[in-house]
């Protein structure tokens, strides 16, 4: 069965203190969820859609509302469907936008939890996500033809054509700039299908889902699913047992259902990152992965010297190991906080610090508050977005996250541009907010109305 959700929230006028950060700040975060779930009164459509079926409860990456669905570059080299009209609906990298979903989602209930406010909706949110994992786990056998089993190795996104209509057969995204509804779809599910290796699971998608699942597991364990049988921490422990003995099975060497290797160019090795993933399950699920890998195989010795090495020769890294490394230690809590602090803010991704802090009860003198809260209020109100029709985001808010791809923030060096959903500002917000310890400020009450009351699961 598939639902839609929308939100229209209001803020109350209540007196609150955030320290350093003013009202407009909170309304800012939300007028981002707002717009992230679809409202009208914003000119945006949703950039989620809440449920069990194709291409939901996975974030758009972003929307680019002129693309010209049949001569659209990307669309062409990347042999997407093409269609008449215009407007392109984007699922990019789908399982790296969900993990980061996962975490502003625990995040934001975490909050609400120190602050006694009713998080059901935020929680029922948290288990469609969980589930949309499972479902692109049942899926990566289906799509060569083979039974699908969900035993930890995923695709990326499963949205196709279909995704862009509701069960009632009407469009989902109207195009505020065209005043029709968007035309056609990008993502790694529908387009290069005789390249199917880019739609694997592979390093990064996995790191990304790891420090989404730690995040449920610290704000999120004790909240149960709808059905009231198991909690969304359990959930979220079974979900990285499954992936974390899948890739020790195979020797930290990613394969295809058909038992081909899923080439290093689309992160199909995973040894240099084996141990900090391998860690950071055991934090997430502690001893149900720990048996598993007795049965099917540790990490062996030189997967930690090389995890190791990230510490003592950060500086001649590859870049792009970055995000993956911060997004490890976030899970396992391998180093100390300030060396992740001193560490991620050398590399100009500053939320980190905060998220390894939150999650391992370690404050650290190193981070650069001012620094926090100069971004969270240069963050443009309507939203993150590059080079689109009346955009208007500042320089540093540009990328399709700003966290993930700190080198696209002044905007995309391959000429992408989007309307993008905003995760990255509302992650950090909630970081910065639960660091500052809520318990002593007063958080604002407000009133949203989802029509989901009365929804069966």
């Amino acid at each position: 069965m598939k639902y839609i959700i929308l939100i229209l929230c209001f803020l109350s006028s209540v007196q609150f203190s955030f320290g350093q950060l003013d009202e407009k700040q909170l309304k800012k975060y939300w007028n981002y969820r707002a717009r992230f779930l679809g409202t009208s009164q914003l000119d945006i459509p949703p950039f989620v859609i809440i449920g069990n079926g194709s291409g939901e409860s996975i974030p758009i990456s972003g929307f680019d509302p002129v693309a010209d669905c049949t001569y659209d570059f990307i669309i062409d080299v990347n042999n997407c469907p093409k269609s008449i009209g215009k407007g392109k609906v984007v699922w990019g990298d789908g399982t790296i936008m969900l993990g980061y979903y996962l975490a502003m989602l625990s995040t934001e209930r975490a909050l609400f939890k120190k602050q006694n406010i009713d998080a059901k909706h935020t929680e029922r949110e948290l288990y469609f996500a969980l589930q949309a994992i499972n479902r692109l786990d049942s899926m990566a056998e289906v799509v060569v033809g083979q039974p699908g089993k969900i035993n930890g190795f995923f695709i990326r996104d499963d949205a196709t054509n279909a995704s862009l209509f509701n069960p009632a057969g009407k469009p989902r995204f109207f195009n505020y700039t065209t005043q029709k509804a968007y035309d056609c779809i990008q993502s790694d599910f529908v387009c290069n299908p005789e390249i199917r290796e880019r739609g694997w699971m592979s390093q990064d998608q996995t790191t990304a889902l790891l420090f989404g699942l730690a995040h449920v597991r610290r704000f999120a364990d004790d909240a149960r699913t709808p059905d009231g049988t198991t909690t969304l921490g359990s959930l979220a422990a079974q979900i990285a047992v499954r992936i974390g003995s899948h890739c020790s099975s195979n020797k930290w060497r990613l394969k295809t259902p058909q038992d081909r290797k899923i080439p290093n160019r689309w992160g199909g090795d995973l040894r240099a990152f084996a141990y900090g993933i391998s860690k950071g399950i055991e934090q997430i699920a502690g001893n149900d992965y720990k048996r598993l890998t007795k049965r099917s195989g540790k990490v062996k010795p030189r997967g930690k010297a090389i995890y190791r090495t990230f510490k003592w020769a950060f500086g001649v890294q590859n870049k792009r190991n970055y995000s993956m490394l911060y997004e490890t230690l976030v899970a396992n809590g391998l180093w100390d906080a300030d060396l992740v602090a001193k560490r991620s803010q050398q590399s100009d991704q500053i939320m980190y610090a905060l998220a390894y802090s939150n999650l391992h009860n370690q404050k650290s003198e190193r981070i650069d508050l001012k620094q926090v809260v100069d971004l969270i209020e240069s963050a443009p109100w309507d939203g993150p977005c590059d080079g689109t029709p009346g955009c208007t985001a500042p320089e540093g808010w540009r990328s399709s996250d700003r966290w993930w791809h700190p080198n696209h923030k002044n905007g995309n060096p391959h000429g992408i541009k989007q309307i993008r959903n905003g995760i990255d500002f509302m992650l950090l917000y909630n970081h910065y907010l639960l660091y500052q310890n809520l318990s002593t400020q007063q958080y604002p009450k407000y009133k949203c109305h989802w029509p989901d009351e009365d929804l069966k699961y």
